[in-house]
């Protein structure tokens, strides 16, 4: 498994004192408020990579008990660090409030995070001699063959981007690999045809089975 790099309680703080101003904390109580955050969110943390190193084992399922409690200690405390922070007003409702974020600010911080997801998303094509952008590619599945090329306007050559076929499971982890295909999932298409016809709509294969019943 692979374990989540958790934040120090000093980098903690720190990220606290950037995005709020809590140096202007100058009651002892505030301080020791927000202490008590930063060591909840450090035990949450530990909380989840212990939920998180359960559900590899393949007997989690005799688990369920022990996940249950770990998750109920962990939400009891976001609780928790969610009340502090009201008391603080350094939660999101008063964040929003003392922000006063426009619609246009928030339009276009959609459209921002929008075209980060889809440049990482996207697979570039470049011309390998002259180096220049020739065309992107957004594939709809990862697990399938693909060979795209692009002539380069310049020097004529190709630039290409190649996939080999790959496992449908493959960014699972072994185990659970080994799971999905014990129980694989099997689609089953409906039998029936529709026909529409002026009156009404028409199932032909469920006319089928009247017929079979009558016939009964």
């Amino acid at each position: 498994m692979v374990k989540r790099n958790i934040p120090s309680f000093a980098e903690r703080l720190e990220a606290y004192r950037k995005t709020y101003e809590i140096d202007e904390f100058t009651n002892p109580n505030d301080v020791a408020n927000l202490h008590v955050i930063i060591a909840n969110q450090q035990l949450i943390d530990k909380f989840q990579d212990a939920v998180d190193a359960i559900m590899e084992d393949e007997d989690f399922a005799d688990r369920i008990g022990d996940i249950k409690k770990l998750q109920d200690t962990r939400q009891n405390l976001i609780e928790q660090n969610m009340s502090i922070e009201r008391i603080l007003g350094i939660d999101r409702k008063s964040r929003k409030k003392d922000t006063q974020e426009s619609v246009a600010d928030y339009i276009q911080f959609l459209k921002t995070s929008a075209k980060e997801f889809l440049e990482q998303q996207l697979i570039t094509v470049s011309c390998p001699q002259c180096k220049i952008l020739l065309g992107r590619i957004l594939p709809v599945h990862e697990h399938t063959e693909f060979e795209v090329s692009f002539q380069c306007s310049q020097c004529k050559r190709y630039g290409t981007a190649t996939r080999k076929e790959r496992d449908i499971f493959f960014d699972l982890k072994e185990k659970r690999k080994e799971w999905r295909k014990k129980y694989p999932i099997e689609i089953i298409q409906p039998r029936f045809e529709i026909i529409e016809s002026e009156d009404d709509v028409v199932l032909e294969e469920e006319e089928e089975e009247d017929e079979t019943l009558g016939e009964t």
